[in-house]
């Protein structure tokens, strides 16, 4: 995006979401040495900076990065997720969160859209989101998915269906990454039934352990804490269904994705294990299937 363009992006932006804590983004070259007359320039690399947009003083460092690397400022990618978002209405119009985490170093925008669809038993609302980070710690990426509407209380569990991401390079398309988005909530309701069919599928005591160590994100002890967990909802436990040889698929997901959501207190954590979580439980569904 162009200077002038994003300049104009940015404060539309801002004017729009007044209670996002919005950073000023820049860099900076920088420099190596013992006293200041023997400073010299490291070549290819500067630092990532940002300053609040409230508080001007407050300047923090987020990384040193090579000149290689892409910067996608917070109100670009809000600016793009929103256009990924236009014409695709199938759900009604969604509500968008942005988040920013670690004083600005991390972004996450979300979509949640209002209809609910009843999935394997499961009142979901679809969902789509963008991550984008500007500390080298995230790749810049978006996804699709459901919240599972678990108990009548309103709790909810983060179900993601697919995510695509791509590394801050100087070719990163952002534009084209932000399309792709779009693709892949035309396939939503090839997920639901994605979803359906897990429900279908037994996980028998034998095949449990298996399965388990197939998903390498969660740890043995967060195994244990997760096969005790009840159930919101329903009160049973993963160990309570594999000793009455009733457990399926989709509720160990949503054991685990109940896990995440609230009992990992870190959000960066929780946001990670949750996207690695994703790709490996539905490799390990396809195993279970075969």
């Amino acid at each position: 995006m162009e200077n002038g363009q994003f300049e104009e992006v940015k404060a539309e932006i801002r004017e729009r979401y007044p209670d996002v804590p919005w950073v000023d983004v820049y860099t900076n070259p920088v420099w190596y040495g013992r006293t200041p007359s023997q400073m010299s320039r490291i070549d290819g690399r500067y630092a990532i900076i940002g300053n609040p947009a409230s508080d001007l003083s407050n300047q923090r460092v987020y990384c040193i990065a090579s000149d290689q690397y892409k910067i996608v400022r917070p109100e670009e990618a809000l600016y793009l997720f929103e256009k990924s978002l236009v014409g695709y209405e199938e759900y009604g119009k969604p509500e968008i969160t942005v988040r920013s985490l670690l004083e600005g170093a991390k972004w996450t925008y979300e979509a949640l859209f209002p209809e609910v669809v009843n999935v394997g038993g499961r009142d979901v609302k679809p969902k789509a989101g963008m991550r984008n980070s500007l500390d080298l710690g995230w790749e810049f990426s978006n996804w699709f998915g459901a919240y599972w509407l678990i108990c009548s209380n309103g709790a909810i569990a983060g179900h993601i269906a697919a995510k695509t991401k791509r590394k801050h390079r100087l070719n990163l398309d952002v534009k084209e990454l932000s399309e792709k988005l779009t693709e892949g909530m035309a396939q939503m309701s090839e997920q639901f039934q994605i979803w359906d069919n897990w429900a279908t599928r037994r996980i028998e005591q034998s095949q449990s352990e298996d399965f388990m160590e197939r998903l390498v994100s969660i740890t043995p002890a967060q195994r244990e804490k997760i096969i005790a967990l009840p159930l919101m909802g329903r009160g049973e436990s993963v160990a309570d269904l594999l000793r009455k040889n009733s457990l399926n698929a989709l509720d160990f997901h949503d054991a685990v994705t109940q896990y995440f959501t609230h009992e990992v207190e870190h959000s960066v954590a929780r946001i990670e294990r949750e996207e690695r979580f994703a790709s490996e439980f539905h490799r390990a569904a396809e195993k279970l299937a075969a």
